[in-house]
């Protein structure tokens, strides 16, 4: 396994928008030890270097890898997300919104909050 901000980056891919908690317990069940501060520390580096994205969801940091635009679905009672990619006539109903209210637009972040279908 990879070690410093590729064992982090790693991690994240392989793991559903996890916390950096998870992270760091995941990087220890697979015999990788860094320090917790250390995943931390990676984690804002993976964002500013643009490789991760992180949201605030629930009460937690959440960090993403998938960085093209999309939506997230959560899981009120489990508290579980799901990625959709951005279809044409989302993007086209975005954009007009961006130009109705946004003098420049930075991303669009959107999240559906319910319950998952099984």
């Amino acid at each position: 396994m990879a070690r410093g901000p590729e064992a982090v980056l790693e991690a994240v891919r392989r793991l559903n928008h996890p916390t950096a908690d998870e992270v760091f317990d995941h990087l220890r069940a697979s015999g990788v030890a860094p320090s917790r501060a250390t995943v931390y520390r990676n984690l804002a580096n993976l964002v500013e270097r643009g490789e991760l994205s992180v949201r605030d969801i629930g009460s937690h940091k959440r960090y993403d890898p998938f960085l093209e635009p999309h939506v997230h679905v959560h899981d009120v009672e489990t508290g579980t997300l799901r990625d959709v990619p951005m279809t044409p006539a989302l993007r086209a109903a975005l954009a007009e919104i961006a130009e109705v209210y946004l003098a420049s637009q930075a991303d669009a972040i959107i999240e559906l909050r319910g319950r998952l279908k099984p």
